[in-house]
């Protein structure tokens, strides 16, 4: 009796796990996703679909790191956050 308890724990135990790997897969997946757009060319995003980049590239990182208006969009973000926390915890 005590056998068939444990092994039955196990596998509810085991079918648990299982079900948290397939939601953090699921959790993850706009990662990759984010990831795998990032390594591509316009061209190559809107030709075909992929699960994997065929020619991957950095380009797309060069250019929001040279181009100033990268710069101004990201402080414009950071005053917005800046913002909305000062206000938040005044608000809390």
């Amino acid at each position: 009796m005590a056998d068939k308890m444990s092994n039955a724990t196990y596998t509810l135990h085991s079918k648990a796990h299982w079900l948290l790997y397939a939601y953090c897969g699921y959790l993850l997946l706009p990662l990759y996703w984010l990831l795998n757009i990032s390594l591509r060319t316009n061209q190559d995003i809107v030709s075909r679909l992929s699960v994997f980049p065929v020619d991957a590239t950095l380009a797309n990182f060069a250019e929001i790191f040279t181009n100033p208006v990268w710069y101004e969009a990201f402080g414009n973000s950071l005053t917005y956050v800046a913002l909305n926390t000062t206000i938040s915890v005044a608000v809390a």
